[in-house]
């Protein structure tokens, strides 16, 4: 119990991302709906991506059994596959917020800067979810369906992660640049 303290934050993430699956998987009807709230608009960018490749696209609506409310993206005229809230990167959005907000927390850098780095982050992890339906997109495109499982179930993850594990450290040099120049300055 002494050491609770220490462990909080791993226990306050294992949490929410507990109570989210949970959630998702025990809604009445289907799938928890508010978790799909940004799949439309993720679907939407990675669409006008593809379109900046000459491909053309349009997002439906659709059901899946499994997955309730999806968008479905096809290009020429062609359903490509069915997206979801975890496909869309909301998962990576949750799991980016809490590892930054325990991170800052923890942190005693300046509350604007504190804010600045979330809000860029936030996006930059955004348009990284977009860019992995974008991948998903291509690797379908060109006939790999094995590759397109793998990428899916298991690589596209790295995108995320990846940024999510060295944005922090990017904030450190960031702030141990500013203190060397606030250094100099005096």
């Amino acid at each position: 119990i002494k050491d609770l303290p220490v462990l909080s934050g791993s226990i306050f993430f294992l949490g929410i991302m507990g109570i989210l699956f949970v959630l998702d998987d025990l809604y009445p009807g289907g799938k928890f709906v508010p978790l799909q709230i940004f799949v439309p608009v993720t679907a939407f960018f990675a669409a006008r991506a593809l379109e900046l490749f000459g491909y053309s696209t349009s997002i439906t609506e659709g059901s899946h059994l499994i997955y309730g409310r999806v968008s479905i993206l096809s290009v020429n005229n062609s359903p490509l596959f069915g997206i979801g809230w975890i496909c869309a990167g909301v998962e990576s959005l949750v799991i980016y917020i809490i590892v930054i907000f325990l991170f800052l927390k923890k942190s005693n850098i300046a509350t604007r800067r504190k804010l600045l780095y979330f809000v860029v982050g936030a996006v930059i992890t955004y348009l990284i979810n977009i860019m992995r339906i974008f991948t998903l997109a291509m690797i379908l495109l060109s006939g790999k369906m094995q590759f397109f499982h793998d990428f899916h179930n298991f690589y596209g993850q790295f995108y995320s992660i990846t940024w999510i594990t060295v944005y922090p450290i990017m904030i450190v040099g960031i702030e141990n640049l500013l203190k060397k120049r606030a250094k100099t300055k005096t």
